[in-house]
C-alpha cells in the first residue's frame, strides 16, 4: 500500500451484549491494549498469556492476520477492529499499515508506550459490571503516533514510560502501575488536535495536508516549527518532548494551507538578518534544511517540497548550476558576482550598470551582497556581453555621428540599459536587426540607379528627417538598393522622388506671400500693407515640403482681389498710357482711389 494509500474503515462493534467469558473491543483499542486486558483477567503479563496461548511474540508483534485472527476468536472480538487499530507489518517488510496509512515504523511507539491518565481513570470509573476496573482502562490507537503527546479530549500531557523488554509494548501494565505525580494540563497543539481528527475520521477531508499521509505531515511540521519556535540555530535532537509539542504546532499552523506556508517561507526571508545571498540553510535553520534535502525524494513530502523548491527559486539568489532539493533549477536570482561570473561580464562593470539604470540600489546595506532579477534580465545580460558603445555603433554600423544619434533619439537604436551616468551600451543583436529590417528587401546592385541617393542625401534633398525616411523603409514603402561595395547603412540607397512624394503633404490652399507680390505685381510693402489692414485674408497652413506653419492667402481671396482692385501701374500697363496721364485721366473723372494711398503706400482703384 503506498503511503498516502487509505483503508476503508470497518464499523464499529456494537454494544456489550456479549457472552461474560468474552471480552468487549473498545473503539480504537490496539492489539497490545486487547491482549493485556486479556491477560491482565488472568492475573498474567502479556508475555506470559501469548506464551500460554501458543502466540509467537513477534508475530503478534508484528500484527500478523493468523495471530490476531486467533486473539479475535479468544477474545470473542470483531477481528477487522482489531486489525483497524494495531499496527501491521506492511509488505515491504519494514512500515506499518495502521488506521489506514503506511508508516515508517519510527513515527509509531515500540518501547515507549503513552496514555492518557484521566482517559484511563475514566475507564476504570465507568467499568461495567462484567468487566474488572484492573483490565478496564485500554490503550487507545492514537497514544501509538510518536507526535500525539497531549489528550486533545481532557487537554492532559500523555503519560509516558519506557518499558523493560520482557514487557515491551504492555501497555495494560504500565497503565495499572500507581501515578507518581498529578496530570500536567496544556492545550493541545494544532498538529495534535489535526492527527486525532484525521486519525478517528471526524476531521475534514478537503485540507491541504491531507494530500498528505498523516506521519508525514507530523514529521515536517516538527521539524519546520523547531526553527519557528526556537530559532534558525536549533538543534532538532536536543528538544523534549514538550518543546517537540510546541514545535509541530507552530510547525502545522505554518503548513496547514499551502497559502500559509509561502507566507511563513517569506517570513523567515523577511526577519533574516545576515547577507542576501545567503542560502537555505541559513535561512531556514541547519537542523531543518539538512533533514529536508535528505527527504526531499521521499514522494510522501513532494507537495511541500515542490512549494518550498518553488518558493527558492523565485525568491533567493542562487548560482548558475544551483540543486535544490534534488532537482536542478534555473536561477531567477543571482548576486551580481554571480550573475557577472555566469554572463561574462565583469562585477564591477555590471553593477556600475544596472545601479546606473535604477535596477539596484546606489548604495546597498553594509553587509549585504545585492542580487538581481536574472529571469527578467537575461537578455539584456547576454546582449551586454558583447555590447557596443557609442562610437562602437557607428562604425559597426558604418553610419555617421549624426545620423546614429538621430536614430537613437528616434528609438530605432535602443540601448541594453536606459543608464543615466554610464555610458550607454548597444546589442549588436539589436544593430543587426536594425540592418536586417532596412535592407531585408533590399535590391543588391553593383552602383545604384540614377536618381537614387544614400539615405542621409535622400534625406536632405527631401527635406525631410531620416527617422521618417528610415519608417518608411521598415513599413515597407519605400524600396531599397543596397550598394555591394558599402556596407551597412551608407548602402543602402531611394529614390529621392519617390521618397519626396511619400513625404510631401498636400498642396497649399492658396498663395505664400512672395506668390501673391508677383502675381500681382505689388510690392513687399504694399503686400504687407494690404495684408496687415484686412484688406486681403490671410489662413495659417503647413508648408507640404518643410512642414512648417505658414501664413498664406487664400486663391479666392486672390481671385476676388484681382477682380475687384487695380493698382495704378497695372492699369496704366493695360491701357497701355503712362501711369500719370492715366491719374490725371481719373482725376479729371473725380475717381478716388479705393484705399489711403498713405495707409496702402500705393494707388489702388476698384474696378468698374
Amino acid at each position: 500500500m503506498s503511503s498516502g494509500e487509505e483503508e476503508p474503515r470497518p464499523q464499529e462493534e456494537g454494544g456489550e451484549a456479549m457472552s461474560r467469558l468474552f471480552l468487549p473491543l473498545r473503539v480504537f483499542e490496539t492489539a497490545y491494549s486487547y491482549v493485556g486486558r486479556l491477560a491482565a483477567r488472568l492475573g498474567r503479563a502479556m508475555g506470559e498469556y501469548l506464551v500460554d496461548v501458543g502466540l509467537p511474540a513477534a508475530e503478534f508483534t508484528a500484527g500478523e492476520p493468523k495471530v490476531l485472527q486467533r486473539i479475535a476468536e479468544i477474545g470473542g472480538c470483531d477481528v477487522e477492529m482489531l486489525a483497524w487499530s494495531t499496527p501491521r507489518r506492511a509488505s515491504d517488510g519494514t512500515d506499518s499499515v495502521f488506521l489506514g496509512h503506511t508508516w515508517p515504523r519510527s513515527s509509531l511507539l515500540r518501547e515507549t508506550v503513552r496514555w492518557c491518565p484521566v482517559c484511563t481513570a475514566e475507564d476504570r470509573k465507568n467499568a461495567s459490571g462484567n468487566v474488572w476496573p484492573s483490565f478496564a482502562a485500554y490503550g487507545r490507537a492514537s497514544w501509538l503516533c510518536s507526535s500525539i503527546r497531549t489528550c486533545v479530549e481532557h487537554g492532559v500531557e500523555l503519560a509516558e514510560q519506557r518499558l523493560p523488554r520482557v514487557r515491551q509494548l504492555d501497555v495494560v501494565f504500565a497503565m495499572a502501575a500507581p501515578q507518581a505525580a498529578e496530570p500536567v494540563h496544556r492545550n493541545p497543539s494544532p498538529l495534535e488536535i489535526y492527527l486525532v481528527e484525521r486519525l478517528t475520521g471526524n476531521g475534514s477531508t478537503a485540507s491541504f495536508p491531507d494530500a498528505m499521509p498523516p506521519w508525514a505531515v507530523a514529521k515536517f511540521s516538527e521539524q519546520f516549527g523547531a526553527t519557528i519556535a526556537f530559532g534558525r540555530d536549533v538543534g532538532f535532537d536536543t528538544l523534549t518532548e514538550a518543546q517537540l509539542a510546541l514545535a509541530g504546532g507552530a510547525g502545522f499552523t505554518a503548513v496547514e494551507t499551502a497559502e500559509n506556508l509561502r507566507a511563513q517561507l517569506a517570513s523567515l526571508v523577511a526577519t533574516f538578518k545576515g547577507p542576501s545571498n545567503a542560502g537555505p540553510q541559513a535561512i531556514f535553520g541547519r537542523s531543518f534544511w539538512v533533514w529536508l534535502s535528505k527527504e526531499a525524494d521521499n514522494p510522501a513530502y513532494a507537495p511541500l517540497v515542490e512549494i518550498i523548491r518553488d518558493f527558492i527559486v523565485d525568491a533567493l539568489p542562487l548560482p548558475p548550476d544551483a540543486i535544490v532539493l534534488g532537482e536542478k533549477v534555473t536561477p531567477k536570482h543571482m548576486s551580481v558576482v554571480a550573475a557577472a561570473k555566469h554572463y561574462g561580464l565583469h562585477p564591477k562593470t555590471l553593477g556600475n550598470v544596472l545601479v546606473s539604470a535604477g535596477i539596484l540600489p546606489e548604495r546597498a546595506e553594509v553587509g549585504v551582497a545585492p542580487s538581481i532579477d536574472v529571469s527578467a534580465l537575461h537578455q539584456s545580460l547576454c546582449d551586454l556581453k558583447d555590447s557596443l558603445g557609442p562610437k562602437d555603433l557607428q562604425t559597426y554600423l558604418n553610419c555617421p555621428r549624426v545620423q546614429t544619434k538621430l536614430l537613437i533619439e528616434g528609438g530605432h537604436l535602443k540601448p541594453v540599459f536606459e543608464t543615466a551616468e554610464a555610458e550607454r551600451r548597444y546589442a549588436r543583436r539589436m544593430a543587426d536587426e536594425f540592418m536586417a529590417s532596412i535592407c531585408s528587401g533590399a535590391q543588391a546592385v553593383d552602383i545604384p540607379s540614377p536618381g537614387w541617393f544614400h539615405l542621409v542625401a535622400a534625406t536632405k534633398r527631401a527635406n525631410c528627417k531620416l527617422v521618417e525616411t528610415v519608417d518608411l523603409i521598415r513599413s515597407g514603402q519605400l524600396p531599397v538598393q543596397a550598394v555591394k561595395v558599402m556596407p551597412g547603412f551608407m548602402g543602402a540607397h531611394v529614390e529621392l522622388e519617390a521618397l519626396k512624394k511619400l513625404t510631401r503633404g498636400e498642396p497649399l490652399p492658396g498663395f505664400t506671400k512672395r506668390e501673391f507680390i508677383q502675381l500681382l505685381s505689388l510690392s513687399d510693402r504694399v503686400a504687407n500693407a494690404l495684408i496687415e489692414n484686412g484688406i486681403v485674408p490671410t489662413i495659417p497652413a503647413r508648408h507640404p515640403v518643410h512642414r512648417g506653419t505658414i501664413d498664406v492667402v487664400p486663391t479666392e481671396a486672390v481671385e476676388a482681389f484681382a477682380q475687384t482692385f487695380v493698382t495704378l501701374h497695372n492699369l496704366a500697363a493695360e491701357r497701355g498710357q503712362h501711369f500719370l496721364s492715366v491719374k490725371k485721366d481719373l482725376e479729371q473723372r473725380a475717381v478716388a482711389p479705393a484705399f489711403d494711398p498713405a495707409t496702402v503706400f500705393a494707388t489702388i482703384y476698384r474696378r468698374c
